[in-house]
């Protein structure tokens, strides 16, 4: 798999992947409070539903991007971890317009890549 986005609170989660077929998207809500505890099963779900992604870029408001990188890194010790490629902070709940914008801009300037599915 390609180029993979997921904008991530404490609440929600948002994943985009481009493919050679477009953009493939998932939503995952968190049903349970946000304690740690239910955080992590939340952040375990997640990472389950992301596949293997070549570049993974993580956006989202608040600190639930970086406890999520945090979180992969600490127990998903696999390709998933070594995909992580930028962390940028975003307003809460972007439209996919603009999460789509943000990931074409991220990725056209660190990998100079034009993907026509953006």
């Amino acid at each position: 798999m390609g180029h993979t986005t997921i904008w991530i609170d404490h609440h929600h989660c948002f994943i985009f992947s481009f493919t050679s077929k477009g953009v493939e998207e998932l939503k995952i809500k968190n049903e349970m409070s946000s304690d740690q505890e239910h955080l992590k099963k939340f952040y375990h779900e997640v990472a389950d539903k992301l596949g293997n992604p070549a570049q993974l870029l993580i956006v989202g408001p608040g600190t639930g991007k970086e406890e999520f990188k945090n979180h992969l890194e600490q127990h998903h010790h696999t390709e998933l971890t070594k995909a992580i490629v930028g962390t940028e902070t975003m307003k809460d709940h972007p439209s996919k317009a603009e999460i789509l914008d943000v990931s074409r801009k991220f990725f056209d300037h660190h990998f100079k890549w034009h993907g026509s599915d953006l």
